[in-house]
């Protein structure tokens, strides 16, 4: 349950599409995601129903992954359903933050980032991402445990998941 609200925010924070995986493989989520026009996609794993990662994957090769020790929302979140501009600008706070910040930038992002004045902030470092608009507190709030590199995978070996 945490976990959909989860991927539903961060959809709504950097105005993109999300959909449920389930028993679909990850090629098969890339190559839908492909088709729509994207080229970076974000899976959410979870642990007895929390998140515990977010892992991105971007032409079939995957990128550090987020570990997660917990989300939480704004106030009167689930309320709140106006539409946002989407992501505008990104504050890495620390190293790790930079990191994160390189993870949310895609081409797609890069180009709506300057398309308008004022949009969503996403607020990087080594223990959490939030997000703000118009000064306001927006969205989930993730604590971050880490990044973890990537593992090397042979291209004859099918991951389990």
């Amino acid at each position: 349950m945490l976990s959909r609200r989860l991927v539903k925010q961060l959809a709504r924070m950097l105005r993109a599409e999300s959909e449920n995986r389930g028993k679909r493989s990850v090629a098969e989520t890339l190559e839908r995601a492909q088709a729509k026009g994207y080229t970076r996609c974000m899976l959410v794993y979870e642990e007895h129903g929390n998140p515990s990662k977010l892992s991105f994957l971007e032409k079939g090769e995957w990128l550090p992954s987020i570990s997660i020790k917990n989300a939480s929302f704004a106030v009167g979140e689930e309320k709140e359903r106006r539409r946002l501009p989407g992501l505008w600008k990104i504050h890495a706070k620390d190293a790790v933050g930079e990191q994160i910040a390189a993870l949310f930038e895609t081409p797609q992002a890069s180009e709506k980032m300057g398309e308008t004045l004022g949009g969503v902030e996403m607020h990087a470092s080594s223990s959490e991402i939030s997000f703000s608009f118009e000064g306001k507190k927006v969205g989930p709030t993730i604590k971050v445990r880490g990044i973890e590199q990537p593992q090397k995978i042979d291209s004859e070996t099918e991951v389990e998941e």
